[in-house]
């Protein structure tokens, strides 16, 4: 079986059209709805389970998730992986509370830094008080099971940590793997280390 990869979007937090922005990729946005993008997030999916994953969580969820329902069939995925604090990331775990979707011990997976953002400020640590998300810690350097067929591999990355740490993640599956670091400050001098 195959693993695949959805990409839901490629954009930066605010994806394109960005407000307050009048740069000529979103003024073109604007006149034509074929060139607007989304903020970065992938799915990935192992269809032996099958089991799908997500790596960040953006405030366009509904819209991105829209995007893989041949796959996930009006389901949320397994888990989500978070990358870090800026809100283009993790602004979407908002539609798991009981405002909106009321989901259910939804896997979220982040580094400490950020399991401790999620718990010490509202409204997230609602999301976690009332079970609607369970964070799990990942250590990055370290393997974590995604399915019987995915591992991932959290690594530090180098990017403004106003509020916590930032890490790409790299997913292996049975022959190949898939690197995704949507932030970066640059790559001069940055080398990925999975040992």
């Amino acid at each position: 079986m195959n693993i695949s990869v959805r990409v839901l979007g490629t954009a930066q937090d605010g994806g394109i059209p960005q407000i307050g922005c009048s740069c000529l990729n979103c003024r073109s946005a604007r006149q034509d709805p074929k060139r607007q993008r989304h903020p970065s997030s992938l799915l990935v999916t192992d269809p032996s389970g099958p089991t799908h994953v997500l790596l960040d969580c953006t405030w366009r969820l509904p819209e991105q998730l829209s995007l893989a329902n041949d796959r996930l069939r009006d389901q949320l995925p397994h888990c989500v992986l978070l990358t870090h604090a800026h809100i283009g990331h993790y602004a979407g775990l908002f539609y798991l509370g009981r405002e909106i979707m009321g989901a259910t011990r939804v896997p979220v997976m982040c580094t400490p830094a950020m399991a401790e953002f999620l718990r010490t400020n509202s409204p997230w640590q609602g999301l976690i008080d009332w079970n609607h998300i369970v964070l799990e810690t990942l250590t990055p350097g370290k393997d974590f099971a995604l399915s019987p067929n995915l591992t991932g591999r959290a690594f530090v990355v180098p990017h403004r940590g106003e509020y916590t740490d930032t890490v790409g993640y790299l997913i292996s599956g049975p022959r190949k793997g898939l690197l995704y670091i949507p932030d970066l400050d640059g790559w001069e001098g940055f080398v990925p280390t999975f040992n």
